[in-house]
């Protein structure tokens, strides 16, 4: 293998664009001693075992699972923040609204609809026939509901 194409793999190596079979093809050159100085003191001291903490696994996944679990919390408080917001924002806005209407029943009925007496007594009367006769209707239907009912007792 060249000298140029021993570099370009070790710069894809270092950018770490390198595929693993570049990866395994330099681990083999290093085996060999067959790159620069420096790079074989690179990759030998990757292949050397490293002894790992009695515990170290477990303590790394705890602290894995602790930072999820915080990640977690940290969204729920911002949901939390948020419906606190929207809820404080519908309640004014309810407020806001009943005083709004109250002021203008308010005004609606200090308001005089009629300024004539004498047509505000015309209208009432009005009113109060439309009433009766509307009443009598349903009042005439009831009796002959009752004389409908009267002649199948009979039978």
């Amino acid at each position: 293998m060249t000298t140029e194409r021993i570099n370009k793999l070790l710069q894809r190596y270092d950018d770490g664009t390198a595929t693993e079979s570049e990866e395994t093809t330099l681990r083999q050159l290093a085996a060999l001693r067959q790159l620069p100085s420096n790079w074989n003191d690179y990759f030998s001291a990757l292949d050397e075992a490293v002894e790992v903490p009695d515990g170290m696994e477990q303590r790394l996944v705890k602290r894995i699972d602790a930072m999820q679990a915080a990640e977690k919390l940290n969204c729920r408080q911002w949901w939390r923040r948020v419906t606190g917001i929207a809820a404080t924002v519908a309640i004014l806005l309810t407020i806001g609204l009943y005083v709004h209407n109250q002021r203008q029943t308010q005004v609606l009925l200090e308001q005089d609809t009629y300024t004539d007496p004498q047509e505000a007594y015309n209208k009432t009367e009005q009113v109060l026939t439309m009433f009766s006769r509307e009443l009598n209707k349903g009042d005439e239907g009831m009796q002959a509901l009752k004389e409908m009912t009267q002649k199948l007792n009979k039978k």
